[in-house]
């Protein structure tokens, strides 16, 4: 049949959404007759007759939209989490009635999760809901419609490609209410999870069933706004076959790739202007809006848009994710990293659908909605009108911090910026990561009086080359890995010699202290170098502790 995209379903029956679903469905007319007489039955005992004022019953129907998905969400129809179409059959459902929630995957390990054959940080939800309530479906012909279309706008899909069954079961549970889908995210791949290649075999019968599915897009799913792909190709060739069948798809207000593991540049390339073409309503023929001809007010907010950082993807762990969002890091970003030590941490905005990663860094992926950290350069090198006005806003309005606790590299690094970048700098952030202290030995490797000359430099390079009537100053110590209580107070003897060299930064906007071992001794740092001004610089100073999170429960101090 062409509604079908190719798919040959003459003889299939009407499963309508419920294809998947634990019930059966091939209910013969005869036994619905029966169900039928069955209900009208018990309508009798019950004397649901108007009563003797004349005024009908309240029905189901009559109630408002709100209370009806209320009801629809207290029968477990409408849930958070993403359904997978081809897969509701055989997944793990709970029994209990009461569940709500689904099992989560372990984000806080740096560990890439393993996710039916795929690895991603990311880590999809493992539903465990009890089963859709398809019952539901046979109480009337407009209940079905209203639960129908509530279910299907509601939720997000997913739907796994690897043969015809796959699509003819992805058809059937969707048919009737194809069109209300709204976001959707769909893998494609062999049973064997190898990659796609422009070869005969199964690489031509996995690309033939995509183009059915492209097909059947733009003629049933008129209303379908956020789609992700996730695949695996090994050239921009195979890669360009696949977005071309995309051609016909609707306008979308989200979309998303993913090709490949590595990052490889051409495949990125492909995948970048594909979503560009999907999301963009641009004809490439026609001339292109001057970014100058827009009023000067309109080009620095469109600058501040895209130059303000939301999430560095080299921040660290999953649980600093809400304390470290809208940090950028100084350090070496084209050093090539081990994936088991600096995974991939996923902004979790790159799709929709909330299924796996797409954000670019060091794979072949592009999303329309990724907020990972890209380096300004390319709005740097426009013109020195551009050059100026990007440079005031990136580093005036992005908060930076230093991640080691190394002062020889801070300085190395800092010496190469001019003072007037150095000047535009409003928030600097020094981070001491959680490390294993020996007895008597506070520091990494070096001695303490080196450090001291080092940290001295340092400070007074800040003192001389940053504006510190604007500037504000954090210093961030996530504490001491030793369970020895002597290793833990030589640590804080130490970082209260070390905090007094900071007293020379008189006149400084804020100077803000977070000590995870001592956290009694943050008042007294901060009335060093803050005076009279210490209580307002405390109604500045924020709840999280960056890099960190909340507070632990459980401090104990050291004297």
């Amino acid at each position: 049949m062409d509604r079908s995209g190719g798919v040959e379903m003459d003889n299939t029956p009407d499963l309508g959404m419920v294809a998947n679903c634990d019930i059966e469905m091939e209910t013969s007319d005869i036994e619905m007759d029966n169900v039928k007489l069955e209900v009208k039955g018990d309508d009798e005992k019950m004397d649901l007759t108007p009563n003797a004022a004349g005024k009908s019953r309240l029905t189901f129907m009559d109630l408002p939209q709100q209370a009806r998905k209320l009801i629809y969400k207290y029968v477990h129809l409408l849930r958070d989490c993403t359904i997978c179409i081809t897969g509701e059959k055989s997944r793990t459902k709970t029994r209990d009635e009461n569940s709500v929630a689904c099992f989560l995957i372990d984000r806080s390990s740096p560990e890439t999760n393993p996710i039916n054959g795929w690895e991603s940080t990311h880590g999809a939800n493992v539903c465990d809901h009890p089963p859709l309530p398809c019952n539901l479906f046979w109480v009337s012909r407009a209940v079905r419609e209203d639960a129908a279309i509530t279910f299907f706008s509601h939720h997000r899909f997913k739907a796994t490609l690897r043969n015809q069954m796959d699509l003819l079961t992805f058809f059937s549970a969707t048919e009737r209410h194809l069109q209300y889908i709204r976001i959707l995210h769909v893998e494609l791949h062999p049973y064997d999870y190898r990659s796609i290649k422009n070869a005969p075999g199964i690489h031509r019968s996995i690309y033939n069933l995509w183009v059915k599915f492209c097909n059947l897009v733009p003629a049933r799913m008129t209303r379908l706004r956020a789609f992700s792909l996730k695949t695996r190709v090994k050239d921009a060739e195979t890669a360009q076959k696949l977005v071309d069948a995309m051609d016909n798809f609707p306008l979308l207000n989200e979309c998303a790739l993913y090709f490949e593991y590595a990052p490889v540049q051409t495949i990125r390339t492909v995948a970048r202007h594909a979503v560009s073409k999907l999301t963009s309503q641009v004809d490439p023929l026609e001339q292109p809006f001057r970014f100058r001809d827009l009023p000067k007010e309109l080009q620095l907010m469109i600058l501040r848009f895209a130059l303000t950082v939301h999430w560095d993807h080299l921040v660290g762990k999953r649980r600093e994710c809400v304390a470290s969002a809208g940090y950028v890091t100084f350090q070496d970003r084209k050093r090539q990293r081990n994936p088991d030590q600096f995974p991939l941490i996923c902004c979790e905005e790159c799709t929709a659908a909330k299924m796996y990663c797409f954000c670019y860094p060091r794979q072949s992926a592009v999303s329309s909605h990724c907020v990972c950290f890209r380096s300004p350069v390319p709005y740097f090198l426009v013109d020195k009108e551009m050059f100026e006005d990007a440079r005031d806003i990136f580093y005036s309005k992005n908060r930076f911090a230093f991640i080691e606790e190394e002062p020889e590299y801070m300085m190395r690094f800092l010496h190469n910026f001019p003072n007037e970048t150095l000047r535009l700098i409003r928030h600097l952030t020094l981070k001491f990561p959680a490390n294993y202290r020996a007895p008597g030995r506070p520091t990494a490797t070096r001695s303490e009086r080196s450090l001291t000359v080092s940290w001295s430099i340092l400070i007074r390079f800040i003192k001389e080359h940053f504006d510190l009537e604007r500037l504000t100053l954090i210093v961030a110590d996530m504490g001491t890995i030793q369970s020895l209580a002597v290793a833990v107070e030589d640590r804080n003897k130490y970082l209260r010699r070390f905090l007094k060299l900071f007293t020379t930064l008189e006149g400084i906007h804020s100077f803000q202290v977070y000590l995870i071992d001592d956290p009694m001794y943050e008042e007294i740092a901060e009335r060093w170098v803050m005076g009279d001004r210490y209580m307002r610089n405390l109604q500045k100073k924020g709840a999280l502790i960056p890099f960190y999170g909340p507070r632990p429960l459980r401090q104990t101090t050291q004297s």
